[in-house]
């Protein structure tokens, strides 16, 4: 009979053993202890074999409840094939197959297979090794993500095979197909990640893995370990919870640096932003090696990047507020020369607003009273573009440049203005205030005409 059809009935008289258990399941089980039977016995028929692994796989997957009591000899007949393909002359067919049926048996066995791991593991990894079957390396990287989920089994293969992770790494970057590298990132999340300092050792205590390296590298590309990376980016805390930031801002920055990676430089500043947000004022060690790089990048690129780069500048300036202060002169050198943009007329005017104005907001807010020492150079630059607008009748930047002089003069809170009005009534009575008069009259007039604070307000009246 057909494979295909046999492999089709198995699957539909599994589907109705879930409504007619009493009449489906005998039939099955016998048909299951003819597969082993098979798998088990047809040591001249490597053909036969290698169907009855897949069919005993369909069989699998389709009727669980009948699978579960039988997963001790199940897993015996699938070993020894396994065992019989670790030579020379092994079937690949075969091992491939009974790979798929194994992880299929982890997948409806769940826990109960956790004893057998131990007996499993070895014959998965070796199959890994064999470069030179590129179908048997993608089912036996999809059977290790099944067997390891199943069981539970994370983050110890890493210390029993060291030779693993750099086995795994090795498949990602090579010239194999892309479901097979997807199959491995998928492997790689379910194991988990391995502690550093662990990995380390576990590559001391092994000895030279230069065997599992080759054998596992089709494209001959190294792949530079997390020690390989150069240590001038790493601060001195890099060594605990901060590691994985660290090699990640290492890594973003390198992609910086190469002009021939420039299409991947907006995603990169993207990413480096979103790390640091989530460290907080965790990123400021970092700020000496970053900043120098974004500088440099945002002069030398094309104008929407460098829009971008100038928001995401100002971003970051709300991130670490007054640590900012040791950049603020290329930082304000940086916004005299962006400050062309407000050409008029304009051509186009981005929906969020000018980044320079963002940037320049951001440190406003970030130095408070500081930053009224820069004023000088910034307000004649804004009141130039209002001038322009003018001439030109171009209204264009006219509504971010009001924005940002408003930024520039923050309202003090109500709390402060009502402070100040309680300490004037108390120094009047007590100090000769009459060449004053008619400026604490002109701004008590304000506070009564303007404020709708209804406590304010009184306090006015009071003074």
């Amino acid at each position: 009979m057909d494979f295909d059809v046999r492999e089709y009935a198995i699957s539909v008289a599994g589907r109705l053993s879930e409504k007619n258990p009493a009449y489906v399941l005998p039939a099955l089980r016998r048909h299951l202890i003819q597969l082993l039977t098979y798998l088990d016995q047809s040591s001249a028929d490597n053909k036969c074999r290698e169907e009855s692994a897949k069919l005993l796989g369909c069989l699998i997957r389709n009727c669980e409840r009948l699978i579960r009591p039988y997963i001790t000899p199940i897993h015996k007949a699938l070993l020894a094939r396994l065992l019989e393909g670790t030579g020379i002359n092994a079937n690949n067919g075969i091992i491939s197959g009974v790979l798929v049926t194994v992880g299929d048996l982890a997948r409806v066995g769940g826990f109960g297979m956790r004893q057998y791991v131990s007996e499993v593991m070895p014959l998965i990894v070796e199959a890994l090794l064999d470069g030179a079957a590129v179908a048997k390396r993608e089912v036996a990287v999809t059977t290790l993500g099944q067997v390891i989920q199943s069981t539970g089994y994370a983050i110890s293969p890493y210390n029993e095979y060291p030779q693993l992770l750099v086995l795994l790494l090795k498949m990602l970057n090579g010239e194999l197909v892309w479901s097979t590298r997807r199959e491995v990132l998928k492997v790689l999340g379910i194991i988990g990640a391995l502690d550093p300092h662990v990995h380390k050792r576990n590559q001391q205590l092994s000895g030279s893995h230069g065997e599992a390296t080759r054998a596992a590298s089709d494209s001959g590309q190294h792949i530079p370990s997390v020690d390989e990376l150069p240590m001038d980016l790493w601060p001195s805390f890099a060594t605990t919870e901060d590691y994985y930031s660290t090699v990640a801002i290492n890594s973003l920055m390198r992609i910086l640096r190469d002009p021939s990676l420039a299409s991947y430089h907006q995603k990169v500043v993207g990413s480096l932003m979103f790390i640091f947000k989530s460290m907080g004022l965790g990123c400021v060690p970092y700020l000496p090696k970053v900043l120098p790089d974004l500088f440099l990048t945002v002069r030398t690129c094309d104008d929407y990047l460098k829009d971008y780069i100038t928001w995401k500048l100002g971003t970051l300036v709300s991130i670490v507020r007054q640590h900012i202060r040791k950049y603020l002169q290329e930082l304000f050198s940086l916004i005299s020369e962006l400050w062309s943009s407000f050409s008029l007329p304009a051509t186009n005017r981005t929906s969020r607003g000018l980044p320079v104005l963002h940037l320049v907001e951001q440190l406003c807010l970030a130095l408070n009273d500081e930053f009224r020492t820069h004023l000088p150079v910034i307000l004649p630059c804004c009141i130039q573009v209002l001038s322009d607008a003018e001439r030109c009748n171009d209204y264009t930047y006219v509504l971010d440049i009001l924005h940002t002089l408003e930024v520039f003069g923050v309202d003090a809170s109500v709390d402060i203005r009502r402070a100040a009005i309680k300490t004037l009534t108390r120094l009047i009575p007590r100090v000769q205030v009459t060449g004053h008069i008619s400026a604490l009259v002109h701004h008590l007039k304000l506070v009564l005409d303007g404020c709708s604070f209804q406590g304010l307000r009184l306090r006015g009246i009071n003074q």
